[in-house]
C-alpha cells in the first residue's frame, strides 16, 4: 500500500470518529456525507488527483468535528483599507487674564470710599469718633478745605481743598487729583462719600511753607444705596502715600491720612 493509500484509509478512520464523537440532531446525515465525500476524494485520488483531494478530505473532517462540538472555527484576523481617523485635538486655550491683578493706571485711578487708610477714622455706618482736637498726627502735613453750604444729591458739590506743610517739614508723596469727603448724618455715623473720579495720581513735593491745590471731578459713594437728601457733617480728607525724593515708594512708611475742619452742608 503506498503513502496515498494509507493517508486516505486514515481519513476514512477520522470522519467515521468524527461522526460518532457526539450525538446530535445533525449526526446521522452529516457523518454519512462526510465519509462519502472522502471516499469521494479517495477515488479522484487514485485516478491523479493526489495528496490535494486528501487535504481537502482532511479540511472537511476537521470543520465536521467543530461544527459537531459547537465551538467556532477559528477565523483569521481581518483586515481593513480604512484609514483610521486622528482623534481631533483640543484647541489651544485662550490666554485668560488673572482677575486679581491690576494695572498700575487702574490701581492709581480708583476712587477710594472708606475702605483704605482713611477707615481708620471714616468707615461706611460706623459712628466717628474724631474730633478737630483728637485727629491723628499728618506728618506735618496740613489740610483746608473750601466747601459749598448746600448741594445736590444727584452731582457732587464742588469744592477744593488745599494740601501744605506746617513748620520746617519737607513733604514728597503721590496723592490724588481731588480731595475726597465724609458725609457723616446727624447720628453721627458715617452715610456716604464723595471722593475723586477717575483720573491718575499726582506727585507733590512741598517745601515748608509750600501749598498745593487739589481739585477736579468728583462722585458720590452711598453707604446704604443712593445719597439721600438731609443735611451732613462734611470731613474733608485726602490719603498722602510718602515717596522719597527719587519718586521711589517710601516702603517703610504708612499713608498719611489729612484731615480739615468739618462743615455743615445740605444737600436736597
Amino acid at each position: 500500500m503506498n503513502l496515498d493509500e494509507l493517508l486516505g484509509d486514515r481519513l476514512d478512520d477520522l470522519a467515521d470518529a468524527a461522526g460518532r464523537a457526539a450525538p446530535g440532531p445533525f449526526d446521522a446525515g452529516l457523518a454519512t456525507r462526510v465519509v462519502a465525500r472522502v471516499r469521494h476524494r479517495r477515488a479522484a485520488r487514485r485516478t491523479g488527483t493526489g495528496v490535494a483531494a486528501v487535504a481537502a478530505a482532511g479540511a472537511i473532517a476537521f470543520g465536521v468535528s467543530h461544527v459537531r462540538t459547537g465551538q467556532p472555527a477559528p477565523v483569521g484576523p481581518a483586515t481593513s483599507s480604512t484609514t483610521p481617523t486622528p482623534a481631533p485635538s483640543s484647541p489651544p486655550s485662550s490666554p485668560t487674564s488673572d482677575p486679581d491683578v491690576t494695572s498700575d493706571d487702574d490701581a492709581a485711578t480708583s476712587p477710594t470710599a472708606g475702605g483704605g487708610p482713611e477707615s481708620d477714622l471714616f468707615a461706611c455706618d460706623e459712628k466717628v469718633t474724631v474730633t478737630i482736637h483728637t485727629l491723628p498726627d499728618a506728618r506735618g502735613l496740613t489740610l483746608a478745605a473750601d466747601l459749598p453750604e448746600s448741594g445736590g444729591t444727584e452731582v457732587p458739590p464742588t469744592f477744593t481743598e488745599t494740601l501744605g506743610t506746617a513748620g520746617t517739614t519737607t513733604f514728597t508723596g503721590a496723592t490724588s487729583q481731588a480731595g475726597s469727603i465724609a458725609l457723616v448724618d446727624a447720628d453721627g455715623v458715617v452715610a456716604a462719600f464723595v471722593v475723586p473720579g477717575h483720573g491718575p495720581l499726582r506727585a507733590v513735593h512741598l517745601a515748608r511753607g509750600e501749598t498745593t491745590e487739589l481739585s477736579g471731578p468728583n462722585l458720590f459713594t452711598g453707604c446704604d444705596g443712593p445719597v439721600a437728601a438731609g443735611t451732613y457733617t462734611a470731613w474733608p480728607y485726602v490719603v498722602v502715600t510718602p515717596m522719597d525724593d527719587d519718586g521711589s515708594d517710601a516702603t517703610s512708611q504708612d499713608p498719611v491720612v489729612v484731615v480739615a475742619n468739618p462743615r455743615e452742608i445740605t444737600l436736597h
